[in-house]
């Protein structure tokens, strides 16, 4: 009964070791899957920070825009009220702007 003992001790010390190893494996693996993921994040912050610098640099391009064409607009609504204001004087000396 002793060596009986002894070798069912035996198999569950085979055992024991054969799961120590697997789980170590595995902890090896979430590790590493760890460590990825964390450089993932670092990659996708620096993206995100200069997609967001991009997303600003637009955005102020658009604003600048969007003021140059209310200044064009207003500019051009001037000189139409200065042509309707002035046009009577150029019609009584003839001159025509364009095909009627």
């Amino acid at each position: 009964m002793c060596i009986r003992d002894r070798s069912m001790t035996s198999r569950e010390n085979h055992r024991h070791q054969s799961l120590a190893v697997r789980l170590q494996q595995l902890c090896a693996r979430l590790l590493s899957r760890a460590r990825d993921a964390e450089a993932q994040h670092t990659n996708c912050r620096s993206e995100l920070g200069g997609c967001q610098a991009k997303l600003e640099k637009t955005l102020e391009e658009r604003d600048g825009a969007n003021l140059q064409a209310l200044a064009d607009r207003e500019a051009l609504e001037e000189i139409k009220g200065l042509w309707r204001a002035h046009r009577p004087n150029f019609e009584r000396v003839g001159f025509s702007p364009g095909p009627k």
